[in-house]
């Protein structure tokens, strides 16, 4: 029964994040490179991140829209360190939203970032899934 209740924890908090995740960065991000708009901005600035033992860089990039928003977004889509300060891009963007949507990246970077989040979204729902059938008894419990 330790095992269900691990599953449902682990795998309901991850698979959360990730669905999260998943519709609200992803998902835009590939709209836009596929069927949004584009505009040149600039890359003005850099924030710095540490993931396990090393440190990267993510472009902060600002643009203006045709109807004059001036937008300014942290990229998560562009290749951590490939870039330059002061550098001008090209950035897709869905009209509607462009804040919310907008990145430098291109559609194939994009599309493999959409296969592997929504592929660990999967798996932690299935476990999930798993630990609630274990717990109402459809599966049986490994015993530990």
């Amino acid at each position: 029964m330790v095992l269900a209740v691990m599953a449902i924890l682990i795998g309901g908090c991850l698979g959360a994040i990730f669905i999260l995740g998943f519709v609200r960065s992803v998902v835009p991000a590939l709209r836009a490179t596929r069927r949004g708009a584009t505009a040149q901005g600039k890359i003005v600035a850099a924030k710095k991140e540490r993931i396990r033992y090393r440190t990267i860089y993510r472009p902060i990039v600002r643009f203006e829209t045709p109807d004059g928003q001036r937008i300014e977004y942290q990229d998560v889509m562009a290749v951590p360190g490939d870039f330059q300060v002061g550098e001008n891009v090209t950035v897709h963007y869905d009209p509607s939203r462009p804040k919310l949507s907008a990145t430098t990246s291109d559609t194939g970077r994009t599309l493999a970032m959409t296969i592997g989040i929504g592929a660990l979204a999967l798996f932690m729902t299935a476990i999930f899934v798993v630990g609630v059938l274990m717990v109402v008894r459809v599966l049986p419990a490994p015993q530990l």
